[in-house]
């Protein structure tokens, strides 16, 4: 995939998943609003072509629980005031319904998992450089070197959750894991990201954000309780361990 991006000119290049979102992070917010468009690929260029070495960013990842943000169909700005979106239904977002974060001084932080990367693949070599998502070069990605951004990774509803048929489910994708992770990552409320919607509806119009949005994710209604015992824990490790913590009798319902 990188060869072929490289093949085609192409210069940074995001390597995470489509539930995590990438934004300043608390020490660096004055760096940017989320609300302009392409607001951190241009930081990433000016950075760049000021320093002229950075070629691989290393961006750590915070992992947003299961917590509800919001109930009703409108969401709310970073101000904390009502912002209407029209028909727009905000709890199809992500990043409008979920905000509530593993703490910052959570001893398990390890819940975070590795970090994702944003690089440029004009500076390796796909055939040789290729490491892992979490470090694709190991002579370019340097763990050593800080970034302003985190990427926040969310785990979403059970229903979001379980939506997707995993080979890992039972094991280290199971309803125990879920459950685990959305109640460690509850305490700690983000003021994240509402802004990039306004942003986008300032750009190209409430009518227009309406449209391409319509669809994502996943109908507000869906209930997905059947799921439950089709990924409980069967085996391994890690499902003795949620065992005599007791999660093997616990449900979020």
């Amino acid at each position: 995939c990188m060869g072929q991006l490289q093949q085609e000119g192409w210069i940074w290049t995001s390597i995470w998943d489509v539930d995590e979102f990438i934004s300043f992070d608390d020490e660096h917010q004055s760096f940017g609003n989320l609300s302009e468009p392409g607001i951190i690929l241009k930081y990433v260029k000016e950075n760049h072509n000021q320093h002229n070495s950075t070629k691989c960013f290393m961006i750590k990842r915070l992992l947003v629980g299961a917590k509800e943000w919001i109930q009703e169909k409108d969401g709310n700005d970073e101000s904390g005031g009502q912002q209407i979106y029209g028909d727009l239904d905000t709890r199809r977002l992500l990043t409008m319904r979920f905000r509530h974060q593993l703490s910052l001084t959570n001893k398990l932080k390890q819940l975070n998992g590795p970090p994702k990367t944003l690089l440029n693949v004009q500076h390796i070599d796909p055939e040789k450089d290729v490491f892992t998502p979490h470090r694709p070069s190991m002579q370019i990605c340097s763990p050593m070197e800080s970034t302003p951004f985190d990427i926040k990774h969310y785990l979403g509803s059970w229903e979001i959750y379980s939506y997707r048929d995993d080979y890992r489910k039972g094991m280290d994708r199971s309803y125990e894991a879920w459950l685990y992770r959305a109640e460690q990552a509850s305490q700690y409320a983000d003021g994240f990201p509402s802004t990039w919607l306004l942003g986008l509806v300032a750009d190209i119009g409430l009518e227009k954000t309406t449209r391409l949005l319509e669809q994502n994710g996943l109908d507000p209604s869906y209930d997905a309780a059947h799921k439950i015992a089709e990924f409980r824990c069967n085996g391994g490790k890690l499902c003795s361990t949620f065992a005599k913590m007791g999660y093997n009798k616990k449900t979020h319902l």
